[in-house]
This record gives structure tokens, sequence and C-alpha cells, in this order.
């Protein structure tokens, strides 16, 4: 398929999907930095040992960037990217527990609010 081929429903489609996913990673990356404040309260470390949460973070980037490329020429990357999209969902999902707590009161954010 070349560009020419390409509707413009379908290309804002797909500027759209990449956009979904590179926020999740933003935010996957933000949720890491929030936490190391907490972390570091919770388990009296130092900055040393919370530099390893960080640099165990890229490391397994670093191991994940790579492995995704091979994977998206072996399975395609239409197809990886919506088994990556429900993996991360499905999984999201069975750690959080329920996808919206507005029971508690809290705001209907996913694995928001306190617990009740």
């Amino acid at each position: 398929m070349t560009d020419a081929q390409v509707s413009p429903a379908r290309r804002w489609a797909i500027t759209l999907s990449v956009m979904m996913v590179t926020v999740m990673q933003v935010l996957d990356t933000s949720v890491t930095n929030v936490a190391l404040p907490h972390m570091q309260g919770s388990l009296s470390a130092g900055i040393e040992e919370m530099s390893w949460v960080v640099t165990s973070y890229l490391a397994a980037n670093a191991v994940a960037i790579p492995a995704t490329g091979w994977l998206s020429a072996r399975f395609g990357r239409r197809r990886f990217f919506l088994i990556c999209t429900v993996l991360f969902t499905v999984w999201r999902r069975r750690s959080c527990g329920k996808f919206f707590r507005c029971d508690s009161g809290a705001p209907p954010w996913p694995c928001g609010g306190s617990e009740s």
C-alpha cells in the first residue's frame, strides 16, 4: 500500500493509535518517577538504592526495544501492536481489580481514589 492509497481517515486512525501508545509509555515513565520519593520514604532507602529502580527500568526498555522490532517483523506491525495493546489493557485490569472505582467516591479514573 503506497501513501497515495491510504485514505485520510485511515491516516488519522494510524496517527491516533501511535499517539495513544506514546501517551501510555510517557504515563508509565511518569508513574515510575512519581513513585520514587514514596518508595524512598517507605523503604528508608537512599538515593543510591532508588537509582537502581530507574536503572532497572531503563535496562528493561533496552532489552524490550530490540525484541519489539524482531517480534513486529515476525508477526507484522499491526498484529503485534494490537496484541501488545490488548495485553497491556488486560494486565492493567488484572492488576487494578477494576477499570473504574466509582463506588469509593473517587473520580472515575482507572485505579484512582482511596481504598474504601
